[in-house]
């Protein structure tokens, strides 16, 4: 293999890496993709579910988009808590035991965070534990 063979080759392999590399570590328009978060707001909660002789035992974590609103998620916690428990008691038994309402719960407590912190980086709620006795 001469000297000019082996300089194209080297020049292509170079150019395939670096098109790889903004391909696969960059966004179209340049941004780095949000970083998700998740806050735990302490414990369970635990309520009287709606017009019924029922509890609900919650574990609900908050997605965030931002990690930077963390230690002001913490600061809140008692009034993310209050939200929480105010949403949850205030929804009805079928709602709750319908699997397929799960989503729905799950938006009207992240749209009640939001609303509550004045914030909108609450993008997904999980529930680590949902229990109704």
């Amino acid at each position: 293999m001469n000297k000019k063979t082996l300089l194209i080759l080297v020049a292509a392999v170079v150019i395939v890496a670096g098109g790889l590399y903004i391909f696969v570590f960059s966004s179209p328009d340049g941004e780095k993709p949000p970083v998700r978060a998740e806050y735990w707001p302490d414990d369970f909660i635990i309520v009287n579910v709606l017009d019924s002789t029922y509890l609900l035992k919650a574990g609900i974590v908050l997605v965030v988009d931002d990690e930077g609103i963390l230690d002001s998620l913490a600061a809140d916690n008692m009034r993310i808590r209050d939200t929480l428990n105010a949403v949850m008691s205030s929804v009805d038994l079928d709602t709750l035991l319908d699997v397929s309402a799960r989503d729905y719960v799950k938006g009207l407590l992240a749209d009640a965070v939001n609303e509550r912190l004045e914030i909108t980086n609450v993008i997904d709620i999980y529930f680590s534990e949902y229990v109704i006795q």
